[in-house]
């Protein structure tokens, strides 16, 4: 079975003008069975749209940078099946 790519949303650093990531959010998906990849901060649709092909699903970390009116308040917690493992109904939630 193939890993699941998870797309994560970097967290913008103001002071140095640069993306950054805390570790924990690629090791908790590392962990778990999938690949982590860091996604873009671009408002460029097709760019957007073509880094989203790649990936299973999504983990929206938050930051400073990021307006309490955004929470994404109604969505569902992604769950993503866990690879090499015996039991079939083990999942990823993130």
């Amino acid at each position: 079975m193939k890993k699941p790519v998870v797309g994560v949303m970097p967290l913008w650093d103001d002071e140095k003008e640069s993306l950054w990531m805390l570790p924990g959010y690629f090791d908790g998906i590392i962990t778990n069975g999938g690949i982590p990849i860091m996604l873009p901060l671009t408002e460029d649709k097709g760019d957007l749209e073509q880094a989203a092909e790649l990936c299973d699903g999504f983990l929206f970390t938050g930051g400073h940078d990021v307006p309490p009116s955004a929470a994404f308040m109604n969505c569902i917690p992604l769950q993503i099946p866990r690879t090499g493992l015996s039991d079939s109904n083990a999942f990823l939630n993130i």
